[in-house]
C-alpha cells in the first residue's frame, strides 16, 4: 500500500507524491515507474530525482500501460492513487 503519511508530513496533503514513497520501488531496479494519478488525475508529483523514467497517468490508463509494459518484458513498477 501507498505510504501517504510521508506526503502528508512533507507537503501537508496526500495529493502530492513524495520521492520517499517511490524509493522502495527502486529495489526492483525498474526502467520505468508508472504513477497512477487517480481517477481524475488529481495526484501531483513532488520533487523527484531518480534514474528511472516516470510516467504519470490517470489510474485507469496507468494500469493499462503497466500491463502493456509487463507483457513487453519491460522492468516496470507502479504506485497507484486509487481515488480522485
Amino acid at each position: 500500500p501507498r505510504r501517504k503519511e510521508i506526503s502528508r508530513r512533507k507537503y501537508g496533503t496526500s495529493h502530492t507524491l513524495a520521492q520517499e514513497e517511490i524509493e522502495p520501488l527502486l529495489d526492483e531496479n525498474p526502467n520505468t515507474i508508472i504513477v497512477g494519478s487517480g481517477v481524475y488525475g488529481v495526484l501531483k508529483l513532488g520533487k523527484i530525482n531518480i534514474k528511472a523514467n516516470i510516467m504519470k497517468l490517470p489510474t485507469c490508463k496507468a494500469i493499462k500501460e503497466y500491463n502493456s509494459l509487463i507483457e513487453a518484458g519491460e522492468r516496470v513498477a507502479a504506485i497507484i492513487h486509487v481515488t480522485c
